[in-house]
């Protein structure tokens, strides 16, 4: 699948290509995202380079044996098992970071698959927001067990949204709007899971990256942001509602 973040970090999953995993701007029927039948993780950049222990090992024990002549070669040798040390520790970095990403399965939903109740207008939001919402009510379920995740268009590369309960109606509005998501997808989530990933920048202010938030109980509660190299990113904005 392409990289969200534009390089360097991508989101594992089927290709872009397949039915399954596209998402559609145009229909809320296409807006689940089954990326595969096992848990969402991220791939950091680094992680592909992976330490070999076995071939380090040799190529280390190589500069050993070889006796050196002077002490140019000793700082050489050094410098050699500086590199590979480096090479570890960078991966195993990478590695860690990504293990420590949120993933699909720890946010498990049963799935609803009653009948969609009528959507409920209450604020003048959802009223701005009526024929999207009902069109998207009659829909079935495809996001956290119970909810229909419906979005349009905010701008130039520019995605806001909300959810609505299957089974009341009630309206919520995605916390942040979504841009400048690069060749990847602007949202992924799927429909058993209270997961959902905002990828990009966050109400055009925030840093370009995988946003991770649960949706429980009504409300999204932000989890974590990751850059493209795994690491934590910090002033996320205050949600737009």
């Amino acid at each position: 699948m392409a990289d969200p973040f534009g390089s360097g970090a991508f989101l594992s999953g089927r290709k872009r290509g397949d039915s399954r995993s596209a998402v559609s701007r145009s229909s809320v029927n296409e807006h689940t995202v089954d990326i595969d039948h096992q848990d969402f993780h991220c791939v950091f950049s680094g992680s592909e380079n992976r330490y070999k222990t076995g071939a380090a090992s040799e190529y280390a024990a190589s500069t050993i044996v070889h006796p050196v002549a002077d002490d140019i070669g000793n700082m050489t040798r050094d410098l050699y098992r500086t590199g590979l040390l480096a090479c570890l520790w960078l991966s195993l970095a990478a590695a860690a970071a990504a293990e420590d990403v949120p993933k699909f399965a720890q946010f498990a939903e049963k799935v609803y698959s009653g009948p969609s109740a009528p959507v409920k207008l209450v604020t003048e939001d959802d009223r701005s927001f009526a024929t999207r919402l009902r069109a998207a009510a009659k829909q079935p379920a495809n996001f956290a067990g119970h909810y229909i995740l419906t979005t349009w268009g905010c701008g130039a590369e520019c995605l806001g949204g909300a959810v609505i309960d299957a089974r009341s109606g009630k309206v919520t509005f995605l916390p942040y709007s979504v841009c400048c998501w690069g060749e990847g997808e602007p949202f992924y989530y799927r429909r058993d899971s209270r997961l959902i990933v905002l990828s990009g920048v966050l109400n055009e202010e925030s840093a370009k990256g995988a946003h991770f938030f649960e949706f429980r109980d009504g409300a999204f509660r932000h989890l974590t942001s990751r850059a493209k190299d795994g690491t934590a990113l910090s002033g996320i904005p205050k949600p737009a509602k």
